[in-house]
C-alpha cells in the first residue's frame, strides 16, 4: 500500500514538472504567411522613423518559441536577453546590450496573438548617473500569403 502511494507520488511530481518546463518553454503559433514588420525608436527628445520589412512564416515553421520573439526584441545583435517570464500570449525579457558609452538594459514586453504581435521595450542607458531612456516599439502583423 506505501509502495503504491510513493508510485502515485512519483508520477504526480513528474507530471507536474513536466507541465511546469511545457509552460516555460513558451511555444507559440503564427499563422503562415507574409508579415510586415515595423520597428520604431523614441528618445527623450523625439523619436526615429518607423523602419518596414517583410517576412514570410512558412506552414511548417509556424510554431516558434520564446528565443524567437527575443530575436526580434533585441536591438542589435551583441544584446542579450533574459527571459522572465511567459504565458500563452505574452513573453517578458530582461534586455542587455554592451555599448562603448555604457550599457542599454531594460525590460522588453511582447504580445502575441496568432496573426500578429508587438514588442515594446523600455530601455535606458546610464550616462555618467543619468538614465538615458531609449523606448523601441516592434509590430509585427500577417498581410497576406508568402508568393
Amino acid at each position: 500500500m506505501n509502495m503504491l502511494r510513493i508510485a502515485n507520488g512519483a508520477i504526480a511530481i513528474t507530471s507536474a514538472l513536466l507541465m511546469t518546463a511545457d509552460a516555460s518553454a513558451g511555444t507559440f503559433s503564427l499563422t503562415p504567411g507574409k508579415w510586415q514588420l515595423s520597428d520604431g525608436v523614441r528618445f527623450q527628445a523625439g523619436g526615429s522613423p518607423s523602419s518596414y520589412r517583410t517576412f514570410c512564416i512558412e506552414p511548417g515553421a509556424s510554431r516558434v518559441s520564446d528565443s524567437w520573439f527575443a530575436e526580434f526584441a533585441k536591438p542589435s545583435a551583441g544584446c542579450s536577453s533574459q527571459l522572465v517570464s511567459s504565458t500563452s500570449s505574452q513573453v517578458q525579457f530582461e534586455m542587455s546590450c554592451p555599448n562603448s558609452s555604457g550599457e542599454l538594459k531594460g525590460p522588453a514586453k511582447v504580445s502575441i496573438q496568432p496573426s500578429s504581435f508587438t514588442i515594446d521595450s523600455q530601455l535606458a542607458i546610464d550616462l555618467g548617473g543619468v538614465p538615458f531612456p531609449i523606448q523601441r516599439s516592434v509590430s509585427a502583423r500577417r498581410v497576406g500569403d508568402c508568393y
